[in-house]
């Protein structure tokens, strides 16, 4: 415990901008604080107390952070906050944050709408040197509060070091909270949260920014970020309009600290110069996915239209958008506005027509994937690194290779009623399509025999792309 005894040692303790501590503040509580009359020096230290900047909402409950900035160990601190007219706090929601275990703090109401807030340990344990949120203090705002930024003063503040000395320097500003009447999820500024705020939200994300366009009201994460799981958040509060979202900033969970494993990879292939090819996006997620967002790099002489991007049955009841953002560099975002998820397991997800130039660089390309954000059902990123992306091998086959290939695969059975059959001495995979060039099926190829169906296709002549480590064979058959 803090001895009762008072000194000041020579002359009233005073803070670094030359304001004196009243005694009466620290006597209330019997803290034995002395400087021997010695300001402090804030230009080598920093020891403060002050409001993070956030925003909140007129008729809402909104988490008011304070943030400790300090160069020194903190034994125990006290301060006076103060609210603005229309901000509703309950001294008995105050919330530590990270504060050490054993640190008690309470709170009370001083007259007005200032509070006094005591912190110190009971086991002597200190609170660490650097920045962080220490208290949190949910707030109801008055519905009849004006759009406005209100300053929340901190004042009064001692922070005691290990010897109990007042090592205060105050802050230069206090901290702002922005207050709007428009409902977070309200990225157009109409006073609504619909499906408009949505498309408002994506055309930012791929660098169109509509106008107008409120940041902070489309920010429902509160990350200063706008990415898919603003967008994610905006179609849950048009889904269920009673829930109520805390405008606390929070740090978004990332999946580092997580067993499960969620992400983005493509089938090793061998892809011909001069031809049309589709590209297998999989996902392998252990954790049910309510969205993603990506970036993914082509290599140069491989081009792809974002109109044409495909999605298979696992994206059933999702919304897919894609642009280029630069060259050859594509954003997708996959939302649904019907609160359809993808299932736990692995599988394909996108496909993408895309042409090989006839100039392009023989070479194996390891395919790229950036800032890759993938959302459980709690609109939090579970992403993890892959542990084999998957490349595109581009290369001209000599004579000798593919015909070394065709004798290492058989394809019998031809004309085929329903099923192809494949012998095969290697692993791969391979691709079916029409006359026309269309896509129409594909599958892994093992060694030994395998079985194509070819049940869905109507009759006529086709062409089954075989894959392989050594060389890309193209055979045709036909479909009785």
């Amino acid at each position: 415990m803090l001895q009762p005894n008072v000194s000041f040692g020579a002359g009233a303790t005073r803070y670094c901008n030359g304001e004196t501590a009243r005694a009466s503040i620290i006597e209330n509580y019997g803290w034995t604080i002395t400087d021997g009359g010695k300001d402090k020096d804030c230009i080598k230290k920093v020891n403060c107390l002050t409001v993070e900047d956030n925003i909140g909402f007129a008729g809402g409950t909104s988490d008011i952070n304070l943030t400790l900035k300090s160069t020194e160990l903190i034994k125990g601190f006290q301060f006076d906050i103060t609210f603005p007219d229309g901000f509703v706090f309950d001294p008995l929601d105050l919330t530590k944050t990270e504060l050490p275990t054993n640190f008690q703090v309470t709170c009370a109401a001083i007259g007005g709408n200032a509070y006094r807030v005591v912190g110190f340990s009971l086991t002597n344990e200190t609170i660490p040197c650097g920045k962080k949120s220490i208290l949190s203090f949910p707030t109801f705002i008055n519905g009849e509060t004006l759009e406005d930024d209100y300053p929340i003063p901190v004042t009064n503040v001692i922070l005691s070091d290990v010897d109990n000395l007042d090592i205060t320097c105050h802050c230069p500003l206090d901290g702002v909270i922005t207050v709007y009447n428009h409902p977070l999820g309200d990225a157009n500024g109409d006073y609504d949260v619909n499906v408009l705020d949505i498309l408002a939200t994506i055309d930012y994300i791929f660098g169109n920014p509509p106008s107008p366009f409120y940041f902070d009201l489309a920010d429902v994460n509160f990350d200063a970020t706008i990415d898919v799981f603003d967008v994610l958040g905006i179609q849950d509060i048009i889904l269920n309009p009673s829930s109520k979202t805390s405008s606390g900033k929070t740090k978004e969970s990332t999946a580092s600290a997580l067993s499960q494993s969620n992400y983005l990879f493509v089938d090793s292939q061998a892809l011909s110069p001069s031809s049309s090819e589709t590209l297998a996006f999989n996902l392998a997620n252990n954790d049910v996915v309510k969205g993603l967002q990506f970036d993914f790099v082509l290599p140069e002489g491989i081009t792809f239209n974002p109109k044409e991007i495909i999605g298979t049955s696992r994206l059933d009841g999702f919304t897919i958008r894609a642009q280029e953002v630069s060259k050859n560099t594509y954003k997708v975002i996959i939302f649904s506005l019907s609160s359809a998820t993808i299932t736990s397991g692995t599988g394909t997800i996108l496909e993408l027509p895309v042409f090989i130039d006839s100039e392009i660089n023989n070479g194996v390309y390891p395919m790229v994937f950036k800032d890759v954000k993938i959302s459980e059902t709690n609109n939090k990123n579970v992403a993890t690194t892959p542990p084999n992306v998957g490349n595109i091998t581009i290369g001209t086959l000599g004579v000798d290779t593919l015909e070394k290939a065709k004798d290492k695969i058989k394809v019998f059975s031809n004309p085929v009623k329903n099923l192809l059959h494949m012998s095969s001495e290697l692993e791969g995979y391979y691709q079916m399509y029409d006359l026309q060039g269309r896509y129409v099926g594909k599958g892994n190829v093992l060694i030994g025999n395998n079985e194509v169906d070819t049940s869905m296709l109507q009759s006529g002549l086709y062409m089954i792309k075989i894959s392989t480590a050594i060389s890309t064979v193209i055979m045709k058959f036909i479909k009785e």
